[in-house]
């Protein structure tokens, strides 16, 4: 069902993001068109958030306990941005930690497949 309506989603922006609406070359793009594109991304942010918080507390998975965390606070950094950059620009700067909740992401997987490797390796040699 989650794997449907993600596609679905994703589709729906695409979609959004190739009307010429959006007017990409303008220097006053219209912020509703930002708005409408970016509906279905936060549906699908949503969405894996909770798939990543419910996951993470049924399996007691230690490594991705947070992993719902670093996706809430790259939606919190980034939805201002798309709301109120043209107004007042230096909300883009929020852009930087929305970029170090990314990294954290990132991080958790790396150290998870790193820890992953090195089981696989210990198994492989009592073989």
């Amino acid at each position: 069902m989650a794997d449907s309506t993600v596609f679905a989603l994703a589709v729906i922006r695409i979609v959004l993001c190739l009307l010429p609406q959006n007017a990409w070359t303008s220097a006053d793009a219209p912020l509703s068109f930002g708005i409408y594109r970016n509906i279905p991304f936060a549906l699908i942010g949503l969405l894996i958030i909770l798939l990543f918080f419910q996951s993470a507390r049924t399996t007691n998975d230690k490594p991705f306990r947070f992993m719902w965390l670093t996706i809430v606070l790259s939606f919190a950094f980034y939805i201002p941005v798309v709301l109120w950059a043209d107004a007042f620009p230096l909300i883009g700067m929020l852009m930087i930690p929305k970029t170090c909740a990314y990294v954290w992401t990132v991080v958790i997987g790396f150290i998870d497949m790193k820890r992953n490797m090195t089981r696989s390796q210990k198994s492989i040699e009592t073989i």
